[in-house]
C-alpha cells in the first residue's frame, strides 16, 4: 500500500465530515460514538467533553448514527469549553429522544458565557413546550410556543441565531421565531441536557435536566444560510434504561414490581381487561422525588411477570398541572375501564375522568368536562383533598375521597361521599365516614381509601397520613354499607400489618372470586441515597386476600410458584439457645413451621455479613407479645436509616407458628399463619451481607418442617 493512499484513508473520515450538510461542515461535531471513562470527544477539535452522571458508567445506546448518549434527566448532562468563541451567527442542531419531559424547563443546549450570566438556550417546559430563553446579563426571558413535543421519538432540534433574531424548529417544523436582546458576552462554552446553570429543588434534587437520548450534535459558526434539511430517517429510539445502571446494585428486586427508574409511590387502579390485569401508579419518570406526577401504568398476564408501558396519563397546563395524584379505576355500565384521579392546579383540587382509546388501554384520554368535581363542598375549611375510590351499588356509583375534618379543635381523618349515574355527574352527599383519633388512634387526614366487599361484609381500609414524627399506617375497620353511610363494626380500627411498612392496598377481585392486592413498600431513605441509589420505593408481591372471623387475612398469591427455582429442605430439629444459618442469597423464599416451646424469644437474622458487620434481626417476643424489626446494624450505608419498628403480636408457647418470608434484595415480606403480615427494606453495603439465620433465645423452639426456594427473576419488561 502507497504513502499517499494511506494518507487519504486517514483524511477520509475528516473529508467525509466537513463535506456534509451542503459542503460548509459545522466548527464542532459530537457523535457520542467514542467514549472513554465518562468523557467523549468532540471529533472537530478533538477535545474531551466531561460526561456528568451518577451511573457507574455514562450510558450508550443504539442512536441516529452509531451510538447515543442515554441521559436520566437529573444526573447526567456535558458542559466544556468550546474550542473557540462563537460568532453572532451560529446553528446548533442535535437529535434528542425524550422518554419524559424535564420537571421544570430544561435545555436541549445552551450556549453561554464562562460566568453563566449570558446564555441562549433551546428547550423545553414541564408540559413539553418548546421555548427559546435568553439571558442577558443575568435578566432572563423566554419565549414558548403551546405545542407539545413528542415523547418516545426523535426530534431534530435545530437553534438558529443570526444577530437580534433567533429561530428554533424541531424536525424542520418552525417552532419558535423572536427578536431578542441578545447576550452582551461572547459565548464560548456549551451545555448539552441542562440549562445554562443546575437549578435545584430545595438545594436536593436538579430539575432542568432532560430524560431520554441525545445524538449527532452539531455547532456551525457562523451559521449556514439555510438550517440543513433532515437527512436522516431515524428509527424507533432504543429509550430502555440500560443494564449497566443497575448492574452491581443487589440491593434492587428482581421480582417485584417496580419502575424502570427513578420515582415513584402509590399504586392504584387494579384492574383486569380482556385477559390482562393493568396496575397504575404515582411516577416521576425525570427525578427522584415527588414532583411531576404522572399515572405510570404496568400490564401483566399472571400478575407475577409485567411490562411497563408509557405512563397512562401526564399533567397539563391547566386543571392537573401540579400533577396527576392518585385514583381509581373501574369499569362503566359498558365494561369500559374508566380513570378518576386527582388533578390540582396548585391551588384548587378536582376529581377528574380520562377514558381509554385502546383496547390494550395504553392510549388515555382527559375527559373534555374535567374536573368533574371541583373542589370541596361548601362548609367546609380545609381546602385539599384527594385519591377517589368508586364503587357500585345495583346502578349507582359511589365515590368516597380522602379528606379531614376539624371538629372542637380536634382534626380527624374522614371521607367525603359523592354518588352519580354516569361517573360524569356528581352529587355530594355527606362524610361517608370520620375517626375519633382520641379513641382511635386514626390520625387527622386520610388518603388511598379503599371500600371492598367480602360477601356480606364490608372493609374500610384507610391511610392516615404522617402526623408528629408518627409514620403513615394503613388501618381498617369492618361493617355495613347503610342509608348511604359506613357503619363500622368496631370503634377501634385494626392494623393492616403487624409491624408498618405496607400502604396503600390497591385491590382487585379475580374470575375464581379471590381478592389479590398490590401496595408500596416505601424506602424511607434520605435523598442522598436516592440520588446514589437512582431509583425510589417498590411495590408488594402480589397478596391474595380473604375475609376470616372479623380480619382480612393476607398470603402470597399463588402464582409464587412460577419463580421457584432450586428447592431444599429444612430438617426438624430443636435449637435452644443457639443460632443456626439456614441459607444465603437476595432472592429466596422460606416456608418454616415452628413451635415455641418455651424459648422467650425467636426469629430469623437477614441481610447478615459472615462477618457479622451488617445484619437485621426479626425478633419473635413471646414474653412480651411483640414482633420487632432490628435495623440498627442492618447497613453501613451512609444516608440509610437504623432504627427498631415493632407492633403487638399474641403468641403461645406450644402452639404452632407458620412463617412464609419472601426476600429479594432490598424488600422483605413476612406472612403469618397465612393470615398476618408485615414487611421491611433493608439497603445493606456489602453484597455478601445476604444470609438468613435461624434463633432461639431463652429456651427452645422446634423446627417442625420447611423449605428454602430460590427464586428467579420475574422478568419485567419497558415496552419503550
Amino acid at each position: 500500500m502507497s504513502s499517499l493512499f494511506k494518507y487519504l484513508l486517514i483524511l477520509l473520515p475528516l473529508i467525509t465530515t466537513s463535506c456534509g450538510e451542503g459542503g460548509k461542515g459545522p466548527k464542532s461535531y459530537w457523535p457520542f460514538d467514542e467514549v472513554e471513562n465518562k468523557v467523549t470527544v468532540e471529533k472537530q477539535s478533538g477535545k474531551w467533553f466531561p460526561v456528568s452522571t451518577n451511573a457507574p458508567v455514562p450510558e450508550y445506546v443504539k442512536g441516529v448514527k452509531g451510538e447515543a448518549l442515554r441521559l436520566d434527566g437529573y444526573s447526567s448532562y456535558i458542559t466544556g469549553a468550546l474550542p473557540a468563541k462563537l460568532e453572532e451567527s451560529f446553528l446548533s442542531q442535535g437529535w434528542f429522544a425524550l422518554e419524559t419531559f424535564p420537571t421544570d424547563t430544561a435545555g436541549f443546549f445552551t450556549l453561554k458565557d464562562q460566568t453563566g450570566e449570558n446564555w441562549i438556550m433551546a428547550g423545553l417546559n414541564q408540559f413539553g413546550n418548546p421555548i427559546i430563553g435568553v439571558c442577558r446579563n443575568g435578566e432572563q426571558v423566554f419565549v414558548g410556543n403551546d405545542a407539545e413535543l413528542e415523547k418516545f421519538s426523535w426530534l431534530r432540534v435545530s437553534l438558529k441565531v443570526d444577530g437580534q433574531k433567533a429561530l428554533l424548529e424541531i424536525n424542520g417544523e418552525e417552532m419558535v421565531a423572536a427578536e431578542l436582546e441578545m447576550p452582551s458576552a461572547e459565548l464560548d462554552h456549551f451545555v448539552l441536557g441542562q440549562g445554562a446553570r443546575p437549578e435545584y429543588l430545595v438545594d436536593r434534587f436538579i430539575v432542568n435536566r432532560i430524560n431520554g437520548l441525545v445524538d449527532e450534535v452539531k455547532l456551525w459558526s457562523p451559521a449556514p444560510a439555510e438550517v440543513p434539511a433532515v437527512s436522516v430517517n431515524p428509527q424507533k429510539p432504543d429509550l430502555v434504561v440500560p443494564e449497566s445502571r443497575f448492574a452491581n446494585d443487589f440491593n434492587r428486586p428482581e421480582y417485584h414490581i417496580l419502575p424502570a427508574a427513578n420515582w415513584t409511590n402509590e399504586t392504584h387502579g387494579l384492574i383486569g381487561h380482556n385477559g390482562t390485569y393493568h396496575i397504575f401508579n404515582q411516577k416521576n419518570g425525570t427525578n427522584l422525588f415527588l414532583g411531576q406526577i404522572n399515572w405510570g401504568h404496568f400490564s401483566s398476564k399472571d400478575l407475577v411477570s409485567w411490562t411497563e408501558h408509557k405512563p397512562a396519563i401526564t399533567p397539563g397546563p391547566d386543571y392537573d398541572r401540579n400533577g396527576i395524584w392518585s385514583g381509581h379505576a373501574i369499569k362503566n355500565h359498558e365494561g369500559e375501564p374508566v380513570i378518576m384521579y386527582t388533578g390540582s392546579d396548585g391551588n384548587e383540587f378536582g376529581m377528574c375522568l380520562a377514558l381509554p382509546e385502546d383496547e390494550q388501554l395504553i392510549e388515555w384520554e382527559k375527559f373534555s368536562g374535567n374536573p368533574v368535581v371541583q373542589g370541596v363542598p361548601e362548609g367546609f375549611e380545609r381546602k385539599d383533598f384527594r385519591d377517589p375510590f368508586i364503587w357500585k351499588e345495583d346502578s349507582v356509583y359511589y365515590m368516597m375521597v380522602g379528606f379531614g375534618v376539624v371538629e372542637n379543635d380536634t382534626e380527624k381523618g374522614a371521607l367525603l361521599l359523592y354518588k352519580s349515574r354516569d361517573l360524569k355527574d356528581w352529587e355530594y352527599l355527606h362524610l361517608l365516614f370520620k375517626g375519633n383519633p382520641e379513641v382511635d388512634d386514626s390520625g387527622v387526614f386520610w388518603e388511598m381509601s379503599t371500600f371492598w366487599k367480602f360477601r356480606d361484609k364490608y372493609v374500610l381500609v384507610v391511610n392516615k397520613v404522617p402526623h408528629n414524627g408518627e409514620p403513615a399506617r394503613a388501618l381498617y375497620w369492618t361493617g355495613q354499607f347503610r342509608n348511604e353511610k359506613f357503619v363500622p363494626d368496631h370503634e377501634v380500627p385494626k392494623r393492616l400489618e403487624v409491624v408498618n411498612r405496607f400502604l396503600s392496598p390497591s385491590l382487585m377481585r379475580l374470575e375464581n372470586g379471590k381478592t389479590v392486592a398490590i401496595g408500596i413498600i416505601p424506602d424511607e431513605t434520605s435523598y442522598k441515597a436516592q440520588l446514589e441509589q437512582g431509583w425510589t420505593h417498590l411495590f408488594s408481591f402480589t397478596s391474595e386476600w380473604e375475609f376470616k372471623n372479623g380480619k382480612i387475612c393476607q398470603k402470597p398469591f399463588a402464582g409464587i410458584e412460577k419463580l421457584r427455582a432450586e428447592s431444599e429442605a429444612i430438617e426438624p430439629q430443636k435449637l435452644t439457645n443457639e443460632k443456626i444459618k439456614l441459607t444465603s442469597g437476595h432472592q429466596k423464599e422460606l416456608i418454616i413451621s415452628l413451635l415455641p416451646e418455651d424459648c422467650e424469644q425467636f426469629g430469623l437474622v437477614i441481610g447478615e455479613h459472615p462477618e457479622g458487620v451488617e445484619k437485621t434481626p426479626v425478633v419473635f417476643d413471646l414474653e412480651n407479645q411483640k414482633v420487632m424489626v432490628d435495623r440498627r446494624q442492618s447497613s453501613e450505608r451512609a444516608f440509610i436509616p437504623l432504627d427498631t419498628r415493632e407492633g403487638a403480636y399474641e403468641m403461645e408457647h406450644g402452639k404452632p407458628l407458620k412463617l412464609h418470608v419472601l426476600i429479594d434484595g432490598s424488600v422483605i415480606e413476612f406472612f403469618i399463619n397465612d393470615e398476618d403480615a408485615f414487611s421491611t427494606r433493608i439497603f445493606p453495603l456489602y453484597s455478601q451481607s445476604c444470609e438468613v439465620s435461624l434463633f432461639s433465645k431463652g429456651g427452645t423452639i422446634e423446627v417442625l418442617n420447611g423449605e428454602i426456594n430460590d427464586l428467579k427473576s420475574s422478568e419485567n419488561q419497558t415496552d419503550w
